[in-house]
């Protein structure tokens, strides 16, 4: 056996190759909003450890990193839009805590999204 759960030689099989496909979009569609990760395991009839095994093998890092550099990502790209203020722009890609976001920002991209608006 291989990885535990794979036969050696034997393809993935299609059905959890969509099923994989469905996850990521969902999630990639959603990563604004509030999603757990024990939702998304109940919507696609999943349990939350072959879930977590599932995103990690697709993405290579976690749930909650994956949703964070997603929101990082499209943070920087609205506050590049000098319209929108800092404020809007946590709730826009999801987070309802301004200093929290603040603190991820600087740890993801060295700088505050105050400072990084400025470069």
């Amino acid at each position: 056996m291989k990885n535990g759960l794979e036969l050696e030689g034997t393809p993935d099989l299609p059905v959890i190759s969509g099923q994989v496909k469905a996850v990521m979009d969902y999630i990639d569609s959603s990563f604004t909003e509030d999603i757990m990760l024990g939702a998304i395991a109940k919507r696609f009839n999943l349990s939350l450890s072959y879930l977590s095994f599932l995103i990690k093998k697709e993405t290579g890092t976690s749930y909650s990193d994956y949703i964070t550099g997603k929101r990082i990502a499209l943070a920087k790209e609205l506050l590049k839009e000098n319209s929108t203020s800092v404020h809007e722009v946590v709730e826009r890609v999801g987070y309802k805590d301004y200093f929290h976001f603040n603190k991820l920002f600087k740890k993801h991209v060295g700088l505050t999204p105050s400072k990084f608006r400025k470069i």
